[in-house]
């Protein structure tokens, strides 16, 4: 009798670990398996789309997989405004940092001028300076406010004249008449995300230096947010701005 009730007490034992281990564990992975199917399946698409959707379930650096859950609660990136970002700057946060600028609310590390690139931005700025001078102003690595989320600050940039840039407002895109980019290891991001921008907020003409492929890229005729025209020019020589159309700027010795 004794031998009976144990086994029939062991049969109960199982049947309730069955019940309330088992079965809610395979509810549980049935619901879950279509989203990790389907976050599998998903792609986390540029910020500056601003459009959040799922990631890829992603590796940690202790090797164990990490993933996104639900969309609801995946961590929305912070951008900072300019007044921001220039509020860091006054009070001494960027201080030790490299050179940084503001491009579309991310603080962005520019890359260190080396030998060349300065040497050509000099060239740059003394042909620029021998063709406008007194006509524009001309200045290196001089920061000015695309919006209130970007403030880029370009190899070189030529101002329109006659205007307070001394004052607290910063130059814009309207204010500009060229803006020039050396790129030696920084093309992709000068050409993919930095021209669009210039393009976006009405900056009528952009340089880019391309040290790389021994070319200067031209970047004119803005139409809709877009520069129409595009030349690129490997032995450059001399060129001209729309706004002085008698006067020549001698690139022949950039590349040199």
């Amino acid at each position: 009798m004794a031998s009976w009730k144990r086994r029939f007490k062991r049969r109960l034992r199982r049947k309730m670990l069955t019940k309330c281990l088992f079965f809610p564990l395979r509810s549980a992975y049935q619901t879950l398996q279509p989203n990790f199917q389907r976050r599998s399946r998903a792609t986390c698409l540029p910020a500056a789309v601003g459009r959040l959707e799922f990631a890829p379930d992603l590796w940690s650096a202790t090797g164990k997989i990490v993933t996104t859950g639900n969309i609801k609660t995946w961590p929305h990136r912070h951008r900072f405004t300019a007044e921001e970002y220039n509020w860091m700057a006054e009070i001494g946060l960027l201080n030790g940092e490299p050179a940084v600028e503001l491009i579309e609310g991310e603080i962005i590390h520019m890359a260190p001028m080396g030998t060349q690139h300065g040497n050509v931005v000099q060239r740059l700025h003394s042909a620029l300076k021998t063709a406008l001078d007194g006509r524009a102003l001309i200045n290196i690595q001089r920061v000015f406010r695309l919006s209130n989320i970007t403030e880029a600050q370009p190899d070189l940039i030529v101002l329109k004249p006659g205007r307070d840039y001394h004052s607290a407002k910063f130059p814009t895109g309207s204010d500009t008449l060229l803006v020039i980019e050396v790129s030696d290891t920084t093309f992709s991001y000068d050409h993919d995300i930095k021209v669009p921008l210039y393009a976006a907020h009405d900056v009528p003409e952009v340089w880019i230096v391309d040290l790389e492929s021994r070319c200067v890229r031209f970047f004119r005729s803005l139409v809709d947010g877009k520069y129409t025209d595009v030349q690129v020019v490997h032995e450059p020589a001399t060129t001209k701005l729309p706004d002085f159309p008698d006067t020549d700027i001698d690139l022949s010795g950039l590349l040199i």
